[in-house]
């Protein structure tokens, strides 16, 4: 993971601080507000969030990982990695 991808994880972190798992349909609008913001494709977000939360590049979408371990889960593991 590289350093520009580090600051995007560091971001939705940021982005997500407050949010439990009832928040959960917060997450896109989230994802789609930093994806406009960075001028990046979704690729570019969404590969390093794979990479922490599942471990590899090629998993469910970023929603569907986050729906089934929760926002709280999400935040740990990225907290572990940052």
């Amino acid at each position: 993971i590289t350093h520009n991808e580090k600051q995007l994880i560091s971001l939705f972190v940021n982005k997500i601080e407050g949010l439990s798992d009832s928040d959960i349909e917060k997450i896109k609008p989230i994802i789609d507000e930093i994806i406009l913001e960075k001028k990046i494709k979704f690729k570019d977000f969404g590969h390093p969030i794979r990479m922490i939360l599942t471990g590899t590049k090629f998993a469910p979408s970023i929603n569907d990982i986050i729906g089934c371990l929760g926002v709280q889960e999400v935040k740990n593991r990225l907290a572990l990695y940052l």
